[in-house]
């Protein structure tokens, strides 16, 4: 059977496909979207909900655990987390990939309203939630800041009208404000208030009833119909300046009298600040912009930072607008990386090509397929919604390197024709008979060795798909290219049939002398069979060794110029206190050669602060990881804050629950106090770790607590209720939302508290007085019984049981994999067996991974063996070709393990990938073998000897094209964005190397036993 027949007697035709294909790819290619890793959807959503002045319990117990226990009704969740600080909730849910992310947030909004009628009745607003994309990263981080605008009117511009408008650009998906909203605040002293027979619910009665927004109607006359407008509700500060408030006595006084009252924010403790070398700090609120998953990354920044200038000139002009970080720099030159290296890989391969084929036309003409297949791969990753990134592309340079194979092969065959004195044309069809179904099973073969990558698991699995069927796509073009324009093309173009030249001599005389050092070698190991097959077994056996013994890790290396550094002081400390520990840290962070600007953030909790940093470009700077490496140095020395440096990830792999660092592992517990004890020992015995940077843990136990101990009894005879006790707290030290406001762009609540001089000090609550039912004041203090001690700071569960999650970062002398077992190690000598742990976010994503891959590299080689027995009709013959699989595992773990790179993602890939490329060596020798053996009725010995001799070239061109392919990415050629590759292509060569020795050598050996084999159960079942 001869596939490629009807393409050499139709050349007109052949050559129209081909153009068609190329038109197409080239359209394709142009409208195909741009962005830096493939669009996935990982459903997760993050349900978040608040209470002004909760405590971290209350809020767990009466808003938390209520909701936890409705989401168990929700179908397909696999993780639950959750974490209650002061005043507020968050709860992610994290649901297995096939789930439809819309069906699972339209079943957790019915399980909230459900809950409803359960939470505190006092919530200003029901909990929310929204879909969180771990690859959906913000593309822009945009600083709105001011010298002299209030932080209030900063928020105000930046939400009402910058957020806005950009949220209206084509592919924004979301426009997130971090910044606290707008807020008028009256201050209140309540020693003041009490003299005038007041507490601080009168006072929060007085706003309430003042500022009110209700329709009013209208008047329809006779002859005139006339509209009412009432300016119920007080937009600013000056406005709750002059309300009435009115005593017992029936005397009124006016509030500015009894209060400070000033425009501020709903949390006037976070403090951001925006700084540049060689100017004063700026106060800013900061817009991060995501796009719409499979929109055009880089035409959506272009288009965001165009209509920035217009922009500008609607806001005051004392309000800068500033990039803090755009990803799309990144993308640009990760991508024009790639591209090099692209180019380069594809001269390399034809180098490769031209100089050991000797010929300019036999190099041209399966050279061909490279462009080809490139180009029409473009136009199925369009139909397919595909993106051109950097996983994509990577494909395309990995698949550069043995598209070009089948058509080595087809025309070598050809070639080989044409030195028998046929003519091209007749060349090309007998030539091209023999081979296709070689060929044919050959790209079904390698497509199946691409199964462990398109089918891996987890989100990890999701963003290499496209990387996978990008190479497959390649790989099936390639086929059809070279069973079609190649046999094509030789038949068509003139061959010069014995004209020699220089590049052709050479050529010549290199293929003899390696031929003249391989063909002893060959009749040696013929001679040692049994030696042979004992090596064999060997490397089989340190196969195994080197596995276990090398490093594994998920670090991907990724550069993309931003440091995300979380800050920690004592537990016991202010908002206050802790901004200005953070504002000393500000200027070592700017003394870095490769910090370009930053952002510093306090105040969402007391003693917790973000410093976003963002990076000179790549080509001004060291690396990122030198630059953390440094910052770390100077930040160590630092008294009374604690500094946790990590570097934005290109995809982020984090649970959710994680923390400041690289990677989360958590413990839970049904005894939260045996759980917080074995955690603090945990943390001391992973701080005295060699290896482990930056141990942190989420357990805040110890934040200062008032105890308020209630006497009910004398409170009774008093006439004053727990609610109007509580009432006086929450008016007074909660930031109560006492009343909404409805502006024409925005709503904005109005708080009340005390002066800040009642603050700082748990003694000033003896100056804090309730009112009865009977309108008489009682001291607090003679109400309540006062102590106190220490609370939890914030309260985390995992799946519904107490939890704490530790997060640190490794040191480049110790890989994830190590990690694991010294904290399983650890867990087992310092926790209470009744205390289990799990790891989570990257570390979970590498168990998953390497379990997927085994798996699936199991089903992918079943594959191939049944292919391959189809071919051959036979069980055994099939065996000699995956017989240098596990070689090819050797040699790439082998070249890992003596450059000292650890088992990351991409070298993973690298070896799923060394099975499809060096199995296709087998194919072209045992399939000759076979065919030489039936046909000229000789021993398999004599079969398989020709067989090398005759393959030798091919074999050796295919290999050194698949060489010259992954070089590149080997050599780290194409930038910084190319490091973290580099595992990958050192995999492939190692591996390629190795199994080429071996597939010389040992091959012909398993062939031959193999067919003594078969030979021996035939005789049997004959007797």
């Amino acid at each position: 059977m001869n596939l490629s027949a009807p393409f050499i007697k139709r050349p007109v035709m052949t050559i129209l496909v081909m153009v068609g294909f190329i038109f197409f790819g080239i359209i394709a290619f142009k409208n195909l979207p741009v962005s830096d890793i493939p669009s996935i959807e990982y459903p997760t959503l993050v349900v978040s909900g608040g209470l002004p002045g909760g405590s971290p319990e209350f809020i767990a117990n009466s808003l938390t655990s209520p909701l936890e226990r409705a989401f168990l009704n929700v179908e397909g969740v696999e993780f639950m987390s959750s974490s209650s600080t002061y005043g507020s909730s968050t709860i992610i849910l994290q649901f297995n990939l096939d789930t439809d992310i819309n069906a699972a947030a339209a079943d957790v909004n019915a399980q909230i309203t459900a809950t409803l009628s359960q939470l505190p009745q006092q919530m200003p607003a029901s909990p929310t939630y929204k879909k969180v994309n771990p690859a959906a990263s913000p593309i822009l981080y945009i600083s709105v800041g001011s010298y002299v605008t209030p932080r209030e009117e900063l928020h105000v511009w930046a939400q009402n009208y910058l957020s806005e408008r950009i949220a209206l650009i084509k592919g924004v998906a979301t426009v997130q404000v971090y910044g606290s909203p707008y807020s008028p605040r009256v201050k209140v002293d309540p020693q003041l208030i009490s003299t005038k027979g007041l507490d601080l619910s009168d006072i929060a009665r007085v706003i309430q009833v003042s500022n009110v927004n209700i329709p009013v109607g209208g008047m329809d006359g006779i002859s005139r119909y006339y509209l009412f407008n009432v300016d119920g509700q007080i937009m600013n500060a000056d406005g709750y300046k002059s309300l009435v408030y009115n005593t017992n006595n029936g005397a009124y006084g006016i509030i500015n009298n009894i209060s400070n009252t000033v425009n501020s924010t709903q949390n006037d403790k976070e403090v951001n600040y925006l700084l540049k070398k060689g100017a004063p700090p700026k106060q800013n609120v900061v817009l991060a912009i995501r796009n719409i998953p499979g929109s055009n990354t880089l035409e959506v920044c272009q288009a965001i930072k165009k209509a920035l200038p217009e922009l500008k000139l609607q806001i005051p002009k004392n309000i800068d607008i500033e990039i803090l970080f755009d990803r799309s720099i990144f993308i640009e030159d990760a991508i024009d990386d790639i591209n090099f290296t692209l180019i380069f890989s594809i001269f390399l391969v034809i180098i490769i090509v031209f100089i050991y084929i000797g010929s300019i036309r036999d190099a041209i003409i399966p050279s061909i397929v490279i462009p080809v297949s490139i180009i029409t791969t473009f136009g199925v990753m369009y139909l397919l919604d595909f993106s051109i990134d950097i996983l994509s592309l990577l494909g395309l340079v990995l698949a550069n390197g043995f598209v070009v194979d089948d058509a080595i092969v087809v025309m070598e065959n050809i070639t080989r024709y044409i030195g028998f004195g046929k003519k091209p044309f007749e060349a090309a069809l007998e030539g091209s008979k023999q081979i296709s179904i070689t060929v044919f099973t050959m790209t079904l073969s390698l497509i199946a060795a691409f199964i462990p990558v398109i089918f891996l698991q987890g989100l990890l699995g999701r963003s290499f798909y496209e990387f996978a069927m990008t190479m497959t796509i390649a790989v099936i073009v390639s086929g059809v290219v070279s069973l079609t324009l190649t046999p094509m093309l030789a038949a068509y173009i003139p061959s010069k049939a014995g004209a020699k030249n220089k590049l052709n001599d050479f050529a010549e005389g290199l293929n003899k002398r390696m031929i003249g050092v391989y063909q002893p070698l060959l009749k040696k190991v013929f001679n040692w069979p049994k030696t042979t097959l004992f090596v064999l077994m060997g490397m089989l056996l340190i196969t195994g060794i080197i596995l276990d013994l090398i490093p594994k890790t998920l670090d991907l290396k990724d550069d993309l110029g931003l440091i995300i550094a979380a800050t920690q002081t004592s537990q016991t400390f202010s908002s206050d206190k802790t901004t200005a520990y953070q504002l000393n840290l500000l200027p070592l962070f700017l003394s870095d050669s490769g910090v370009e600007a930053l952002t510093s953030i306090t105040g969402l909790t007391n003693s917790s602060g973000i410093i976003v940093v963002g990076l000179k470009d790549i080509s001004k700077r060291a690396p990122i990881g030198d630059i953390i490496h440094r910052l770390q140095t100077k930040l160590r020395a630092q008294p009374g804050i604690n500094t946790y440096l990590r570097a934005l990830p290109l995809l982020n792999l984090d649970s959710g629950a994680g923390g400041s660092g690289d990677y989360q592992y958590a413990f839970t517990s049904l005894d939260p106090e045996v759980l917080y004890e074995g955690a603090e020992k945990m943390t001391q015995a992973l701080k005295a770790t060699p290896g482990f940077v930056g141990v942190n843990n989420d357990m805040l136990r110890n934040v200062p607590q008032v105890s308020m101990h209630l006497l009910r009894e004398r409170a009774s005879l008093l006439n004053i209720s727990t609610q109007a006790i509580e009432n006086a707290l929450q008016y007074g030290y909660a930031m109560a939302q006492v009343s909404l406001v409805n502006g024409p762009t925005d709503q904005f609540y109005v708080t009340l508290e005390t002066e800040e001089s009642f603050q700082n000090d748990p003694s000033s609550l003896n100056q804090i007085m309730v009112k009865s039912a009977d309108n008489k004041l009682s001291y607090l203090k003679d109400l309540v019984e006062i102590t106190t001690g220490a609370a939890a700071a914030s309260v985390n569960h995992i799946n519904q049981l107490a939890s704490v999650t530790f997060s640190f970062s490794l040191s480049p002398t110790i890989a994830l994999s190590e990690a694991l077992k010294i904290i399983a190690d650890l867990h087992k000598k310092v926790m209470d067996p009744r205390v289990e742990g799990r790891i989570i976010g990257a570390g979970e994503e590498l168990q998953r991974t390497l379990k997927s891959i085994l798996i699936l590299t199991f089903i992918s080689v079943v594959i191939i063996y049944i292919l391959l027995g189809i071919l051959y009709e036979s069980f055994l013959f099939p065996i000699t070709v995956l017989s240098v699989l596990p070689v090819a595992a050797f040699g790439g773990l082998l070249t890992l393990y003596l450059f000292g790179e650890p088992l990351s993602v991409y070298a993973m890939i690298g070896l799923v990938m060394l099975i499809g490329i060096v199995k296709k060596n087998g194919i072209i020798l045992v399939d000759f073998a076979v065919e030489y053996m039936q046909e000229k009725k000789i021993s398999a010995t004599e079969a398989m000897q020709e067989a090398c001799i005759t393959r030798f070239r091919p074999i050796m061109m295919t290999t050194l094209a698949a060489i010259a392919g992954a070089a590149p990415i080997a050599l780290a050629i194409g930038g910084n964005s190319a490091i973290s590759r580099r595992p990958l292509g050192l995999v492939i060569i190692g591996g390629l190397i190795f199994s080429q020795l071996i597939t010389l050598l040992i091959t012909p050996i398993v062939f031959v036993k193999i067919e003594q084999l078969r030979h021996f159960f035939k005789k049997k079942d004959q007797m």
